[in-house]
């Protein structure tokens, strides 16, 4: 019987709890531009630089592995040196988000796409 009684207040508890944050209201889920905006704008604040520089690295990751299906969303970039500089990346991030505000609704990985894109765009062979 007490048994039953603690599966019903584990219940309780857990019905009364507010629901998971959906990526449009919760800047760590780095959905859009207004998110990376968001997090990598707190330089003060060691989680906000630790999640902005994690998404950061494993967007980077990536780069180079595939080809978008729709270049324009997702524009290639070809950086100086495959060592990548996140604390450059963030900057030219956050100063293309600085002149398209506009961009603060889109995808984050759009928004990371073209604004590297712009800086370091890759020469035709």
């Amino acid at each position: 019987m007490a048994r039953r009684h603690q599966s019903l207040a584990v219940a309780a508890v857990l019905l009364a709890a507010p629901a998971v944050a959906q990526p449009a209201d919760n800047p760590v889920a780095m959905a859009t531009g207004a998110h990376l905006k968001a997090m990598c704008s707190r330089q003060d604040d060691r989680a906000s630089r630790i999640v902005c520089l994690s998404w950061l690295n494993g967007a980077s990751q990536g780069n180079g592995w595939f080809v978008p299906k729709v270049p324009a969303q997702t524009p290639a970039f070809c950086p100086p040196s495959r060592a990548f500089d996140l604390a450059a990346y963030r900057g030219v991030i956050l100063a293309w988000l600085a002149d398209r505000p506009a961009d603060l609704a889109s995808p984050a990985i759009e928004v990371y796409s073209k604004a590297l894109a712009a800086r370091w765009p890759c020469k035709r062979r």
